[in-house]
């Protein structure tokens, strides 16, 4: 729990000292003296100092004098929470701005991925390139996968994509190959903006361990190892235009799949 708060913290662009000094003074809602803190932590003095003066700077700590003595308080979690989303508000505003800054047709751009940390990051570069896009095309993501394995490679990070992805509304169409375990997904595909068509196994059969998304300019190839994930991801227009083409022509040809609770499953031609 407590690596779990240092990681965050560090996202947040705070260093473990810091954050100590921060988790000090939060235990203690009168507020510390500075010689307080040094004992707490058992910093020197002089990095105390100057971690109290970035923080405040920071609005993660306030001050305030008792006698000829400052006090320090932490600001609540609430307040920073609001302050971050109040950030986040601010830089969202301007994107289309930065965007508009980008120069077309550059080059294309090709990025390796390896290892489960590098997963997490592929799967956040699809909500940050998608999210502020104007509803259209781009802002969809397609996906071509066996869907059984992409929910057992990595099942906590499809979990926590996902909610992502319905936090911002991002629709999705995913074509695969079905499994019965799959039902409870494919009913709550609605709720999450999931539109899902399958292959018929018996008449078309497939091997498929790897994931295809297009999203925005890109295409993300992701080979569904457990033990070394490993992907690539290629931002090129005209790259992710024609397998964005290709997707729609698969999807139009395949029969559309209605989930049937009673049934479990239809194919409607």
């Amino acid at each position: 729990m407590i690596s779990g708060l240092y990681s965050l913290f560090q996202q947040l662009g705070m260093k473990k000292n810091e954050v100590d000094v921060y988790l000090t003074c939060l235990s203690s809602p009168r507020g510390l003296l500075v010689f307080e803190i040094v004992k707490q932590t058992q910093f020197k003095r002089s990095t105390v100092n100057l971690i109290l003066e970035r923080l405040e700077e920071r609005g993660f700590i306030s001050a305030h004098k008792e006698g000829q003595r400052r006090v320090f308080v932490a600001e609540p979690p609430e307040h920073i929470l609001y302050s971050v989303q109040h950030l986040a508000d601010e830089f969202k505003s301007i994107v289309p701005l930065l965007r508009s800054q980008q120069k077309e047709n550059a080059p294309s751009v090709v990025r390796f991925f390896q290892g489960s940390d590098d997963m997490r990051r592929i799967l956040n570069d699809i909500i940050l390139s998608t999210q502020f896009l104007p509803e259209g095309s781009k802002r969809e993501v397609l996906s071509i996968a066996p869907a059984k394995e992409v929910f057992q490679v990595w099942p906590d990070l499809r979990k926590i994509y996902i909610e992502k992805r319905v936090q911002e509304r991002i629709p999705s169409r995913w074509i695969g190959i079905y499994n019965p375990l799959l039902d409870d997904l494919i009913e709550s595909s609605p709720k999450q903006y999931r539109q899902m068509k399958f292959v018929d196994q018996k008449s078309y059969p497939m091997y498929l361990q790897m994931e295809i998304t297009i999203y925005a300019d890109k295409v993300a190839l992701m080979a569904l190892d457990k033990d070394i994930p490993t992907a690539v991801i290629i931002e090129n227009t005209n790259m992710a235009e024609s397998f964005r083409s290709l997707f729609n022509f698969f999807w139009q040809l395949l029969p559309i799949f209605k989930y049937n609770k009673s049934a479990h499953k239809k194919l409607l031609k």
